[in-house]
């Protein structure tokens, strides 16, 4: 497994947020901004480790990002990290995070997954 991280979010500047701060950790990172595209990307880089998803989006929300990634053999292994505005979680999901989480607690949980 890689050591690159999918930041899946609808929003740029979350997107923008979570990759500076990633980088800065001394993590790479990719995005999309719907399901859609973050499957292009996981289907064109083998490198993703981790998968940051918010859940509401346009299109193909975070749910059913979640269950085609679950069909797919090679992209179930992916941990996801769901992190949303609401209070809505994602069964299944590696953890659960709101957007609020302070920067330290979305470290923690990255690291945990990544080293």
């Amino acid at each position: 497994m890689g050591r690159v991280i999918l930041i899946v979010d609808d929003d740029e500047d979350m997107r923008d947020a979570y990759k500076d701060a990633l980088e800065l950790a001394g993590f790479r990172t990719r995005s999309a901004a719907d399901g859609v595209a973050a499957l292009d990307a996981l289907h064109a880089d083998d490198g993703i480790g981790l998968i940051l998803l918010d859940l509401m989006m346009p299109g193909m929300n975070g749910w059913q990002l979640h269950e085609a990634l679950q069909s797919d053999a090679r992209l179930q292994r992916i941990p996801v990290v769901v992190v949303t505005a609401g209070d809505a979680t994602l069964p299944g999901a590696s953890a659960n995070l709101s957007k609020v989480a302070e920067l330290h607690e979305l470290l923690a949980v990255v690291r945990r997954h990544l080293g």
